[in-house]
């Protein structure tokens, strides 16, 4: 790989504010994607990119779309993808999203400074809004890369990444993805794994369940613990939620990953189903070196442990291999990562920062790429370190939940794509 070529030109923030203003005024819940995809797509073939819908079917029978642009390159060199997520929380829909906190309109784009606040703009319609301009500029200044150049937004990410498992299923490939989460404009080579599963108690005593009632009735019950008791031992034993595995012990790792604080394991919500059955359900912030069987030895250890305490104790682990992606990691000296570090500081005059610090507990579509032989690094607008102070007033209830952009990180990350992929595989 070379420098990045200096022919790509300016992207300019007025064309950034107003096509960032249109994807924020669409919304996209998770599933509910279409309408974006639609214009994403129109969009596309507006620049005369060659783009496609592709359907993703999903499990209630409804479908949403990915969107698929590309610019062909010369043919003798490595091809690559821009990808990122469509759809914007809360992963289950509009119905569970409370905006009565919103000073703002959510959906109206509105700019104050170099600030669009917007839902999902930030997560991640800013990206989106890059990898557009990037294709844009490439198109007007009739840059051919040499190798093909893919622009891919997906649907469904926070449902378990479907519409990348979806586009990946078809048997859709390139040689080096950059995924465009929010980054805070940092190179990104290494980032936490995502495992979610549950826990399902369910509290028996002489072989049937017990109810909290059955102890006013029969005395000789009253030791019995209810499924509540149970799940309080369960909380306990897994100990204090985001702490590190050292102070709880029952997770096991490798050291020395580069991802600092990390694996944590957080309770996502307790379902209950009766008085008699509860669920627990968990995710996992794994690091490399976690993969499916040395999770699922610690988790059924923590259950054989509570069945030692309490042999009555009816617990089962549900843990779908579909719900884990992997952690990744690559070295700095990367060569992808090498050359988005040098497209930034070829659009911006700044060394970026390289490490996972832009990304540090997040979980992203990219794990799935890697899983699939596409090596890939995040590099994204808004979010990393660039915004912490309005995220900690956030957390703090001092300023509205409005979730906001920088639009010239988006600029910045568009240009610096936009290098990217006309300096990528050509020779000095």
């Amino acid at each position: 790989m070379t420098g990045p070529a200096t022919t790509v030109p300016r992207i300019e923030r007025r064309d950034a504010e107003e096509l960032l203003r249109s994807l924020v005024q669409i919304p996209s819940y998770t599933t509910e994607e279409a309408p974006l995809a639609e214009f994403i797509h129109a969009y596309m073939r507006s620049l005369g990119l060659d783009a496609e819908l592709q359907t993703v079917p999903l499990q209630d029978g409804k479908t949403s779309f990915n969107v698929l642009g590309k610019i062909p390159g010369s043919g003798n060199g490595p091809s690559l993808m821009f990808t990122g997520h469509m759809d914007h929380a809360p992963a289950l829909g509009k119905s569970y999203d409370d905006l009565s906190l919103w000073h703002r309109d959510p959906f109206a784009g509105i700019v104050e400074g170099d600030w669009l606040f917007g839902k999902g703009s930030q997560d991640e319609k800013g990206g989106l809004c890059a990898m557009l301009l990037a294709a844009r500029a490439m198109l007007e200044a009739d840059i051919q890369p040499v190798g093909d150049v893919w622009f891919v937004p997906v649907q469904g990410h926070k449902r378990v990444s479907s519409g990348t498992r979806h586009l990946l299923a078809t048997g859709f490939r390139t040689d080096y993805a950059v995924n465009t989460e929010n980054s805070g404009n940092g190179v990104v080579p290494r980032w936490v794994g995502r495992a979610e599963g549950s826990f399902h108690i369910r509290a028996k005593a002489g072989g049937r369940e017990l109810h909290f009632h059955s102890k006013e009735v029969d005395s000789e019950l009253l030791h019995k613990k209810t499924v509540f008791e149970h799940l309080r031992n369960l909380l306990e034993h897994l100990g204090p939620e985001m702490a590190h595995p050292e102070r709880t012990g029952w997770m096991t790792f490798p050291t020395g990953h580069g991802l600092p604080g990390y694996p944590q394991y957080r309770i996502e919500r307790i379902e209950t189903i009766s008085q008699m059955h509860v669920r627990a359900h968990f995710q996992i912030r794994v690091v490399p070196g976690q993969d499916e069987a040395s999770l699922r030895t610690d988790l059924e250890g923590v259950a054989d442990a509570l069945r030692r305490v309490d042999p009555h104790l009816d617990l089962t682990l549900d843990f779908p291999t579909a719900r884990i992606r992997s952690a990744v990691s690559l070295p700095d000296d990367d060569d992808l990562v090498v050359a988005i570090a040098a497209a930034h500081e070829s659009a911006t005059g700044e060394r970026p920062d390289v490490s996972a610090q832009g990304r540090l507990g997040a979980a992203a579509d990219a794990s799935v790429l890697v899983e699939h032989g596409i090596k890939t690094v995040i590099y994204g607008p808004g979010g990393g370190m660039s915004d912490v102070g309005y995220q900690r007033a956030v957390h703090e209830g001092s300023v509205p939940p409005d979730e906001r952009i920088s639009i010239t990180s988006v600029v910045t990350a568009a240009t610096t794509y936009a290098i990217a992929a006309t300096a990528l595989g050509r020779t000095t």
